[in-house]
């Protein structure tokens, strides 16, 4: 897109203004898929995990490429008991959450469930929750009348699918909005043990597992025309540091309860 406009927007991002009285070229945006599995057969596709190995994970065989497009994770729940009421937490159970830039840590989080859970609580409302129900975010309580139960479990084998916008998991993603050239990303998750804390149910008894058959992280790129690569290249080629402003998410938590009246966290 080039030539001069007063205002540019779209459906799904913020309006960008513009000058009337200067000339502008806007490079083409697109989206990269990075699989995290990428490529599985036979012979290593089943994993172990958890603290006694009592668990494993089979991911299905074939070629997972970056090619393979996607806006969702596809995930798999089994379930003991189909009457009862499953509701999953937008991080599927991720105990930690690190983001690199050229191999040096940026931002992480810690028990992601928990703390992203108390930030959304806290910046979004009704409203603005009903934007996240495809991160499988609800913060109304789920009853079997509801109608967000059938939002959650897709069909009657509770196989279900998520897109979350990495804003909701850290700090830096929700307030950094700059480029990031020539630098190598990387985005780390650290399962827990075990699935306690992303599913909740009704009956106490029950231990439904999740099964992660995809994840996708997916990453948009610009491309500017060569006059801005120019431009860009000399900012490289200084070979200077650029501040990195955001705000970081921090959890500070009381492990244990006594059993006095009165208690109080102190960092």
């Amino acid at each position: 897109l080039s030539g001069q406009s007063s205002h540019l927007s779209d459906n799904f991002n913020p309006p960008l203004y513009l000058d009337d009285d200067v000339q502008y070229e806007i490079g083409l945006t697109n989206f990269e898929t990075y699989n995290s599995i990428p490529n599985i057969d036979d012979t290593n596709n089943t994993f172990i995990w958890g603290k006694n190995y009592e668990y494993t994970i089979t991911i299905p065989t074939g070629a997972y490429n970056i090619d393979d497009i996607t806006n969702y994770t596809t995930t798999a729940i089994t379930q003991e008991d189909e009457d009862a009421i499953i509701r999953i937490t937008l991080d599927v159970n991720i105990s930690k959450i690190k983001y690199e830039l050229n191999g040096i840590a940026v931002d992480s989080v810690r028990n992601v469930g928990l703390v992203s859970t108390i930030k959304n609580y806290l910046s979004y409302n009704e409203n603005e929750s009903v934007l996240f129900e495809n991160a499988s975010w609800f913060p109304k309580k789920i009853t079997p009348t509801t109608a967000l139960n059938k939002k959650i479990l897709v069909d009657s084998n509770g196989n279900f699918n998520v897109c979350i916008p990495s804003k909701l998991l850290l700090g830096f993603f929700e307030d950094f909005r700059k480029l990031i050239i020539n630098m190598k990303q990387k985005l780390v998750l650290i399962r827990g043990s075990n699935d306690n804390d992303a599913i909740t149910s009704e009956e106490e008894s029950e231990e439904p597992k999740i099964e992660i058959q995809k994840l996708f992280w997916r990453v948009p790129h610009v491309t500017v025309s060569i006059q801005e690569q120019l431009k860009l290249n000399k900012i490289v080629n200084r070979n200077i540091e650029l501040p990195i402003k955001f705000r970081s998410w921090e959890l500070i938590e009381y492990p244990f309860l006594s059993t006095t009246t009165r208690h109080g966290l102190l960092k």
